[in-house]
C-alpha cells in the first residue's frame, strides 16, 4: 500500500502552518529565539569564513539570477516505467452527489497545462479520463477487503467495467470515490492516514483453487475519501487527493517503483518525512501547499520538479506565485553523517563536544526580490515539544541573492553518536522557503 497524501509533514507553530521543504509558500515563520529556533547558543565558531582581519565573507549582492544553482535533492528513477498514456478510470457508487463537480476536475485537470508540467519529464505524455463506472453493490466496509472487491470486478464478467486485456489494465489508474468516511481497519478511520491512498491489485493469474486465469497483472487503484484536512474543506480535499493519486499512480505504477526515493546525499529529506514520490516531498494538502490554478478551476497538489530544482526555481510545481521570484537559503553541508535509522549517509555537519561549528549559508533567488529576506533556523526536536538538541546563531539574519551569512551550530544537548535535523527558513512579504540539513555528533 502506498499513501498517496503528499506526506512532507507541515511545521505548526503557535497556529501557523510553514512550509515545505524546499518549496515556496505562503504563510507564517517560526518563532525566533531561544534553543529552538536562531538565538545565542552558537557559542565560539569552530571554523571561520575568514581571517580576523578581513572579517567574514558575506558575499556580493548579485544580478545574476540564481547566484548559484544549489545541490537540490532528486527524485530517483527506478527499474519500473511510468504509464505513458495514462487512463484514468473514476468509480464511483450509487448516489454520490459530488460526481458531476469530480469529472469536471479530472476532465480539466487532465488536459491542463499544470499536469503537464509535472508529469512529462517523468515519462508521462498524455491522460485521458475513460467514462465512469458505477457500482451498485456496496462499498466494501474495510480496507482489507479493497483487494478482493478491485479484483473481482476486474475479472472480465463486469461488463459495466469495461475492457480487462493487460494491456487495457496496465495503462489504467482505477479512481475509487468512496461514499463516505471509510473504516480503514475496525479501529482507524481512514481519514487518519489520509484523504487518499494508492493500492497495487492483482488482477488474473493463478486462483486459490489452482485455476489458471491468465497471466497476472497488478492495478493501481486509487481511494480518495471524504475527509477535512486542516484548514481545507472537504470539496478541496477531494480534488488535491485526486490531483495526488493521479500523479503519483503514473509516475509510480505497480509493479517495479518507477519514479520513487530521493538521492543518496539527501535521503534524510525522506527519511525523516516519509516523503519518496513526486507527489510526496512537496507539503501536504493545506492552504499553502496546494494550489487552484487558473487552467484547472479546483485544488491540487503541488509536485517536485528535478528539472525546476536543478535550474535554482521553485522546485515544487506548479508554483505557489508564479509572478514573484522563488529565494531560499542553503547551507553548505561538508561532510557525510549517518542518516536516519541508520540508512547509509548524507550530507551534514560532523559536530565535536564542546566544539561550535559555523558553516555558510549560500542566498539565491531566480529574479529579483522587493528586498532582503528574513532567515531563521529551528531545531526539529521543537516540533514535538523536545527539548533542543541544537543550538543556533547568525552573523546576520538578512540577505539576498548572491550573499553569504553565516550560522554557528552547537551541540547543546546533542550526545556522542546521536544526530539531529534542523530547517533553515526564509521569509519575505508572507513567503517562505525552507532547507533541510543534519548534523552529527561524532565524539
Amino acid at each position: 500500500m502506498i499513501i498517496a497524501r503528499p506526506l512532507l509533514i507541515s511545521l505548526v507553530l503557535a497556529g501557523s502552518a510553514v512550509g515545505a521543504f524546499a518549496c515556496s509558500s505562503s504563510s507564517s515563520s517560526p518563532a525566533i529565539g531561544g534553543d529552538a529556533a536562531t538565538g545565542d547558543d552558537g557559542g565560539d565558531a569552530a571554523t571561520v569564513e575568514a581571517s580576523d582581519d578581513a572579517g567574514p565573507d558575506f558575499g556580493d549582492a548579485s544580478s545574476t539570477y540564481p547566484a548559484f544553482l544549489p545541490p537540490a535533492p532528486k527524485i530517483l528513477k527506478q527499474s519500473g516505467s511510468p504509464i505513458a498514456n495514462v487512463r484514468v478510470v473514476p468509480v464511483f457508487f450509487q448516489g454520490d452527489t459530488d460526481e458531476t463537480r469530480v469529472l469536471d476536475m479530472l476532465g480539466k485537470y487532465v488536459a491542463s497545462a499544470s499536469f503537464h508540467a509535472a508529469s512529462t519529464e517523468y515519462g508521462v505524455q498524455s491522460a485521458t479520463v475513460a467514462p465512469a463506472i458505477h457500482v451498485t453493490d456496496p462499498a466494501p466496509a474495510l480496507w482489507s477487503g479493497l483487494n478482493a472487491w478491485i479484483a473481482s470486478s476486474l475479472d472480465g464478467s463486469h461488463v459495466e467495467w469495461g475492457a480487462t486485456d493487460p494491456a487495457t489494465l496496465a495503462s489504467s489508474v482505477y479512481v475509487v470515490f468512496t461514499p463516505s468516511r471509510w473504516k480503514f481497519d475496525a479501529m482507524l478511520d481512514g481519514c487518519y492516514i489520509g484523504p487518499s491512498l494508492i493500492e497495487s491489485v492483482t488482477v488474473g493469474g493463478a486462483s486459490d483453487a489452482g485455476a489458471d486465469a491468465g497471466p497476472a497483472t497488478r492495478v493501481a487503484v486509487g481511494v480518495v475519501m471524504k475527509c477535512t484536512l486542516e484548514a481545507l474543506s472537504v470539496a478541496d480535499s477531494v480534488t488535491a487527493a485526486i490531483s495526488a493519486v493521479v500523479l503519483a499512480a503514473a509516475t509510480d505504477p505497480p509493479p517495479s517503483p518507477a519514479w520513487r526515493g530521493i538521492d543518496a546525499p539527501h535521503a534524510n529529506w525522506g527519511n525523516i518525512i516519509g516523503a519518496n514520490q513526486i507527489t510526496s516531498l512537496c507539503g501536504i494538502p493545506v492552504p499553502g501547499y496546494t494550489v487552484a490554478p487558473a487552467d484547472v478551476g479546483y485544488r491540487i497538489v503541488r509536485s517536485w520538479s528535478n528539472a525546476a530544482a536543478a535550474a535554482g526555481h521553485d522546485p515544487c510545481v506548479p508554483a505557489f506565485a508564479p509572478s514573484l521570484p522563488y529565494f531560499n537559503s542553503v547551507p553548505d553541508l561538508p561532510d557525510m553523517v549517518p542518516a536516519e535509522m541508520g540508512a547509509g549517509k548524507v550530507l551534514g555537519v560532523e559536530l565535536v563536544h564542546g566544539k561550535p561549528k559555523t558553516i555558510a549559508l549560500r542566498l539565491f533567488s531566480d529574479g529579483a526580490t522587493s528586498g532582503p529576506w528574513k532567515i531563521s533556523v529551528l531545531d526539529r526536536s521543537a516540533l514535538f515539544n523536545q527539548p533542543a538538541m541544537l543550538g543556533f546563531k547568525l552573523d546576520k539574519d538578512t540577505g539576498v541573492n548572491g550573499e553569504i551569512v553565516h550560522l554557528t551550530i552547537n551541540p547543546l544537548a546533542l550526545t556522542a553518536g546521536a544526530a539531529a535535523d534542523f530547517e533553515i527558513y526564509s521569509e519575505l512579504n508572507g513567503h517562505q522557503s525552507v532547507w533541510m540539513g543534519r548534523a552529527y555528533r561524532s565524539k
